[in-house]
């Protein structure tokens, strides 16, 4: 099945029954999908040494895939990752992070054979740059700006610029095509609420002039609003997978309509998600300012000279913070009690969105409160609930104290300094880099990872990741304490 045009964006699509599924009496439809964008892929990969142009998987997740990633293009050029909507990181997301009922063997297999987390291998991913610029869409070929990242690298080079709506519309009718298989077979498993709700999400929001009629604005009067300045912002920033979902309401339209529909916007919250949300809000405003936070917040001292990179702000920052607490190198930190005694409020919250960690929500009055949500993964493991609440400290920090605006930072698209900054904050907080001591072969660091981990408490991967990117750690050491099953 091809939809859209070949000369412009295009998607290809050929059902591919599971053998292995089929024996037992079920019908659940793979396939194998290729994007192109003037005759461009934009799903190129590596498998087993080859590079193919197409994906092939549960046809469920490919659906959720575009559900999730590409609705971001309705906010414009503001939003990071519409630059990324066919990063094959999102892809990868929707293979690993659902429970595809019945496919656990098929996706280990595929996720064996495919090298999108072998690092240093020149990865060749679905990792086109793409805008959406008023009624157009750009699309450009590119090496990654960030050396930290995989060793992306794109097949071809160049720029191509098509209608949104020709975008649109081919999104549209993938997942509906998606659906309507689903709907047709015997597959009754979560798939199909995923890929309902991909469905729902780029037939109902996919142009600032859908989301206008939703809220009963006109399309001018709504994009006046979002650019905006409001008094009284109430900020919630959620963090999933390594980007941040800043999102900024201001608080008097808080429960209003068009609160609800910026929220929409983002499909891995379900409404039951935002009414978590809305009581929260509701919550915060009741709580008196936490006076211990904006204390410690005035004995920070200032960098004296800001640092080029986002990661060195966030070390100097913590290297600041943390003699203030009076906690020594040598002694772990936890930071749920720490939040407690500056006056922040801490809950658990359970949300449908398992691919958020934790939520950030403050005042311009000065009240925080930290969510931690007990459906995520991470979380729910004491390392990934303290590596969250360290995250978050930073913002309410560093930037609780400044308005930040809807129309400036939406969704969970959106990725900025602050966030790189925050990451490493929190890593150089709950870890000093000054206690890690040098080794010389993979043995003795392997007996040192595990000391750190049993002093200071963090995960395995961000123990090795904080002593690799402080230079702590020589490279050819890092791939293979990633691997190591210790």
């Amino acid at each position: 099945m091809k939809l859209g045009r070949p000369n412009g964006f295009a998607i290809q699509v050929e059902w591919l029954p599971c053998e292995r599924l089929a024996d037992r009496g079920q019908q659940a439809t793979w396939a194998a999908l290729r994007i192109t964008c003037e005759g461009r892929p934009l799903t190129a990969h590596v498998a087993g040494g080859t590079v193919h142009e197409d994906v092939i998987g549960p046809a469920s997740a490919l659906a959720a895939w575009i559900g999730r990633s590409w609705p971001a293009l309705i906010a414009g050029e503001r939003v990071y990752r519409a630059a990324r909507a066919s990063h094959g990181h999102g892809l990868l997301e929707a293979l690993t992070c659902a429970e595809w009922d019945g496919h656990e063997r098929e996706i280990d297999e595929w996720l064996a054979s495919h090298s999108l987390l072998r690092v240093g291998q020149g990865v060749l991913l679905p990792n086109a740059i793409i805008w959406r610029r008023d009624d157009v869409v750009d699309v450009s070929w590119r090496s990654d700006p960030e050396p930290r990242t995989l060793g992306v690298q794109f097949l071809n080079t160049g720029a191509a610029r098509l209608p949104a709506e020709d975008l649109f519309q081919t999104l549209r009718d993938f997942v509906g095509a998606v659906w309507q298989q689903i709907r047709s077979s015997d597959d009754r498993s979560q798939s199909r609420a995923e890929v309902k709700r991909a469905h729902e999400c780029v037939n109902d929001v996919h142009s600032i002039e859908n989301l206008a009629a939703r809220v009963g604005r006109t399309p001018s009067s709504l994009k006046r609003w979002l650019s905006g300045k409001k008094k009284d912002p109430l900020t919630l920033v959620t963090q999933a997978y390594g980007i941040e979902k800043p999102a900024t309401f201001a608080a008097e339209t808080l429960d209003s309509p068009i609160a609800r529909a910026a929220r929409s916007a983002s499909p891995s919250f379900s409404e039951r998600d935002h009414e978590s949300l809305l009581k929260l809000g509701a919550k915060l405003r009741k709580l008196p300012a936490a006076l211990g936070l904006k204390a410690l917040r005035a004995q920070v001292p200032a960098i004296a000279e800001p640092a080029d990179e986002d990661f060195a702000r966030g070390y100097s920052r913590a290297e600041r913070v943390r003699p203030l607490l009076e906690v020594a190198r040598t002694q772990r930190l936890d930071v749920e009690p720490l939040l407690r005694r500056l006056g922040c409020a801490v809950e658990d919250i359970r949300l449908d969105d398992f691919m958020t960690d934790g939520l950030a929500l403050w005042s311009r009055e000065g009240q925080t409160l930290v969510a931690a949500n007990t459906s995520s993964p991470r979380t729910i493991a004491p390392w990934g609930r303290q590596a969250m609440f360290a995250h978050e400290l930073f913002h309410l920090l560093f930037d609780a104290s400044q308005s930040r605006f809807f129309g400036e930072s939406t969704n969970e698209w959106t990725a900025t300094p602050s966030e790189r900054e925050a990451n490493a904050f929190a890593a150089e907080l709950l870890l000093p880099i000054a206690e890690a001591r040098p080794q010389d072969d993979l043995d003795a660091w392997k007996k040192e990872i595990a000391r750190l981990q049993k002093t200071y408490g963090t995960g395995r991967e961000l123990t090795i990741r904080h002593l690799s990117n402080r230079g702590k750690m020589p490279d050819q050491f890092v791939v293979p304490l990633l691997n190591d099953p210790a």
